[in-house]
């Protein structure tokens, strides 16, 4: 009997023991297999300020504006070197429908290019700098203006904000010169849920009107979007994003109706594509 229950012992040890190398070789092979794994976190808290060298993501965004309009769009980005990576972005198609519109389709026609760097990364805070080229596609003027930025972002292991993610606006076709502070601030509320809110301190802007230049500002009292934004990540490949926001939430009751806007956003990644 002792024999027996020794036997039966040793038997269901090394059992256990050939499932726990099993699934650590499983584990190895899926760690190898998908590289992207090693690098992009489900938590979008824990999520790097640029995207890793060789991974590319790819967004495509549907957005109303109140009843009568849809928006489609699509953008990309995608890992250059280390702490640097690339943007295009192409801002869509828009579908109206109410009865009164004389145009129910229209096909925008500018492409933006984009590139970041994060240049330092300290606990608790990382500094990047940014820029972004719209291209007016068949127009005149191709290019007409460029956006700089310095996205800083505070962080800890709950919550992050961020602020000075779109600077400096140079309006070069007919000069002008805008500043903006935009903010914005989440939290990470389950491993795979995420919320955010993004609004603005104000702008600055000076523009060229009848060979003089005027300067106007614009502060949070007069003008305040806000955008609530939630992410859920279904693995390290998937996110589904929601979006809900105002225009300007101190306009009056009717244009703050129609600048309202709400859509869904839809992120795809891959990893080693190239790098």
């Amino acid at each position: 009997m002792k024999t027996t229950i020794s036997h039966s012992l040793i038997a269901i040890a090394i059992s256990v023991l050939s499932l726990n190398v099993t699934a650590q070789v499983a584990s190895d092979d899926i760690a190898t297999t998908h590289h992207l794994t090693e690098r992009f976190p489900i938590k979008v808290i824990d999520r790097p300020s640029a995207m890793p060298t060789g991974i590319v993501q790819f967004d495509v965004t549907a957005r109303a504006m109140g009843v009568k309009s849809l928006n489609l769009q699509a953008s990309s980005k995608f890992g250059i070197a280390d702490k640097w990576q690339g943007e295009v972005s192409y801002d869509g198609l828009d579908f109206k429908f109410g009865k009164d519109e004389p145009e129910k389709f229209h096909a925008h026609r500018i492409v933006n290019l984009g590139t970041k760097y994060n240049y330092l990364g300290i606990p608790h805070v990382s500094f990047s700098a940014a820029a972004k080229l719209p291209i007016h596609i068949w127009d005149k003027e191709i290019v007409q203006d460029v956006t700089f930025g310095l996205p800083t972002v505070f962080y800890n292991e709950y919550v992050a904000g961020g602020v000075l993610s779109d600077v400096l606006t140079l309006t070069l076709h007919k000069p002008g010169v805008k500043f903006d502070f935009p903010f914005w601030f989440g939290g990470q509320i389950t491993n795979n849920f995420w919320v955010e809110i993004n609004s603005s301190f104000g702008s600055v802007s000076m523009e060229n009107k009848n060979d003089t230049n005027v300067w106007e500002s614009t502060g949070f009292w007069k003008k305040l979007p806000v955008r609530l934004e939630a992410i859920y990540a279904f693995n390290h490949y998937f996110d589904l994003g929601a979006h809900f926001g105002f225009q300007d939430v101190l306009a009056g009751e009717k244009k703050v109706v129609d600048g309202m806007y709400f859509g869904l956003t839809f992120t795809a990644r891959a990893g080693r594509l190239f790098g």
